[in-house]
C-alpha cells in the first residue's frame, strides 16, 4: 500500500481555504482532511457541510472526511452528497456501527472507522472485513498542536497482524502530532495514510513543507526491500539479463529449474529452494560449493514450488518480489501462482513475468507503462469495479464478478507508451502482453 499525505485543513488560514488547499495538492498531497466536529462529542465547532460543499466546487481532490460527531448516522447523506470521498466516524459515537458503515456505503463511497486512544483495537475486530480504513488517534481528539501518543503504535501492530490474519485490505491512517522527528517510525509500524495539520499549514512555506513531507514519504517507500525470483517456468534470457542488470535487489531467488537460468546468465543467487528434481545436478553443486543457502523440500507437498519461494521471501521481511516463469506451460501451475497474487497482496506486492506476459494486481491508480508489453487485459476480479478511466476513456464494468467472466481488452491503439489508469473501487487483475 502506497503512503499517502492527508493535510488537515482545521489548521488552514480559513481566510483562504481555496488558496492552501490548492498549494498543499499542488505539493503532492493525496488527501484532503477535512475534520468535522459539532461541540458535543468533542469540545470544538468546525467544517460544516456548507463549507465542504464550497470548497468542493474549486478542487476534485479526494476529500477525507472525518466526523468528530454524536450518532454520525444522521449526517451521513448530507457529508456524502456534499462530496466526501471517504467518511470516518468514530466506533466510540456510533449507536450502531453496522448501520452506520452500510449508510456510507449505501453512497458508493469508502468508509473509514475510527477510535480514541484510551479504546482498544478489539472492538474493530468485527467490521476490519467490511471497511476501507481505519485511524488511529493518537491524540484526544478535538485539538490541534498536541503530542504524539506513543502507545498508538502498538494498536498500529495489531492491525498489521489482523489484517494479514484474515486477508484483509484496509488503509491505515493515523492522526495527531506527527512531525518530521516520528513520521519514520510510524511509517515502519504500518501507517499508510498520514494525517498533519499544524506541522504543514502552521509553518511559513506550506508548499515547500508539504512538498518535504511528500518526499519524506516517498523516501521511505525507497527502503522498501526488493527480490527477484527466478522459477522453472518458461524465460527469455535475454529479458532475465536485462531485468537482473537493471534492477536492484535485495534478495535473488533460484527455485528449482530457475537455477538453471540463472547460470545460463552467469548470476549466483543467495537462496536456492526447492525439491530440485528438475535443476542440473552440475549447476546445484557448483552452488553449493559458493556457499548459497539451501531451502529444500520433499517432491510432494502441498504448495508449488513458487508458493514457498513467496513465504521465504515474506519471511525474509521483503517487500516487493518479482517472479520470473511462474506462468509457464503447465496451466494447473498457471493458475496456482496467479492465486497467489490474492492471496499474499496485504503481505507483498508480487508481480509475475514470462516471455510473453507481466501480470499484477492493481487496486488503486496507477501509471502502465508499455515496456515491451503493448497489449493489455484488465480483468476485474472484485465485484466493487464498477468502471475504470484508461487514459481519459471511462469503461464501465458493472457486471464485473468473482469469477472474472467480464474483461476489458485494451490495445496498442489506446496504451501508447505509457497509459495513466484511474479505478475508483476494487480490484483488477492487468495482464500485459507482447501480441
Amino acid at each position: 500500500m502506497n503512503n499517502k499525505l492527508a493535510p488537515s485543513i482545521l489548521a488552514a488560514d480559513f481566510a483562504r481555504l481555496g488558496e492552501d488547499i490548492k498549494t498543499v495538492v499542488d505539493a503532492g498531497a493525496d488527501y484532503i482532511h477535512i475534520d468535522v466536529m459539532d461541540g458535543m462529542y468533542v469540545p470544538n465547532i468546525s467544517l460544516g457541510t456548507p463549507v465542504v460543499k464550497s470548497i468542493r466546487k474549486s478542487t476534485d481532490a479526494y476529500f477525507d472526511v472525518h466526523l468528530m460527531i454524536v450518532d454520525p448516522l444522521r449526517y451521513i447523506d448530507a457529508y456524502a452528497d456534499a462530496g466526501a470521498n471517504l467518511i470516518t466516524f468514530h466506533q466510540e459515537a456510533a449507536k450502531d456501527v453496522m448501520s452506520v458503515i452500510e449508510a456510507i456505503r449505501a453512497h458508493d463511497i469508502e468508509v473509514g472507522l475510527s477510535i480514541n486512544p484510551n479504546t482498544p483495537v478489539d472492538v474493530l475486530e468485527p467490521y476490519l472485513g467490511l471497511i476501507d480504513m481505519v485511524l488511529i488517534m493518537s491524540v484526544e481528539p478535538g485539538f490541534g498542536g498536541q503530542s504524539f501518543m506513543e502507545g498508538s503504535l502498538d494498536k498500529v501492530r495489531r492491525l498489521v497482524e489482523l489484517r494479514e490474519q484474515k486477508d484483509y485490505n484496509f488503509d491505515i491512517q493515523i492522526d495527531g502530532g506527527l512531525s518530521f522527528d516520528n513520521i519514520d517510525k510510524v511509517a515502519e509500524a504500518g501507517v499508510n495514510i498520514f494525517v498533519l495539520g499544524s506541522s504543514i499549514f502552521g509553518q511559513e512555506d506550506v508548499y515547500e513543507t508539504a512538498l518535504a513531507y511528500k518526499e519524506k514519504l516517498t523516501e521511505y517507500e525507497k527502503k522498501i526491500k526488493k527480490g527477484l525470483i527466478v522459477t522453472g517456468g518458461v524465460i527469455d534470457l535475454k529479458q532475465l539479463d536485462m531485468i537482473y542488470n537493471n534492477n536492484t535487489y535485495d534478495i535473488v531467488i533460484g527455485v528449482d529449474h530457475g537455477m538453471d537460468y540463472l547460470s545460463q546468465i552467469g548470476k549466483i543467487p543467495d537462496v536456492m529452494l526447492g525439491d530440485f528434481d528438475s535443476c542440473d545436478k552440475g549447476v546445484l553443486e557448483t552452488y553449493k560449493a559458493s556457499g548459497v543457502q539451501i531451502i529444500s523440500y520433499p517432491v510432494k507437498k502441498d504448495l508449488t514450488d513458487t508458493h514457498l519461494a513467496i513465504e521465504t521471501a515474506i519471511d525474509m521481511q521483503l517487500h516487493e518480489i518479482t517472479i520470473m516463469g511462474a506462468t509457464g506451460n503447465r496451466m494447473d501451475h498457471s493458475l496456482s501462482n496467479l492465486f497467489v497474487l490474492g492471496k499474499y497482496r496485504n503481505q507483498i506486492k508480487i508481480e509475475l513475468i514470462d516471455h510473453h506476459n507481466h501480470i499484477c494486481l492493481v487496486d488503486s491508480d496507477c501509471i502502465l507503462d508499455k515496456k515491451g508489453y503493448p497489449y493489455i487485459s484488465l480483468l476485474p476480479i472484485s465485484n466493487k469495479v464498477t468502471e475504470v478511466d484508461f487514459n481519459g476513456v471511462k469503461y464501465p464494468l458493472h457486471k464485473a464478478t468473482l469469477n472474472m467472466m467480464d474483461s476489458l481488452g485494451v490495445s496498442n491503439e489506446i496504451l501508447e507508451e505509457k497509459a495513466i489508469l484511474k479505478m475508483k473501487d476494487g480490484l483488477l487483475l492487468v495482464i500485459r502482453s507482447r501480441d
